[in-house]
């Protein structure tokens, strides 16, 4: 499984992601996959998990 992240940039440090985890960041309706150390700077606005 990987975790849905909706997103706001700069906010704050996001905490309850685990390093290294994979990520789809929604980008004006495109899903991105990312891996988490990038979202350390970023705010979680809203969170779920999806089966791959």
């Amino acid at each position: 499984m990987v975790v849905v992240v909706t997103c706001r940039c700069m906010v704050e440090v996001v905490k309850e992601m685990v390093e290294g985890e994979t990520c789809i960041h929604m980008v004006e309706g495109v899903k991105v996959m990312v891996r988490v150390e990038t979202y350390k700077h970023m705010e979680v606005v809203e969170t779920g998990m999806v089966e791959v």
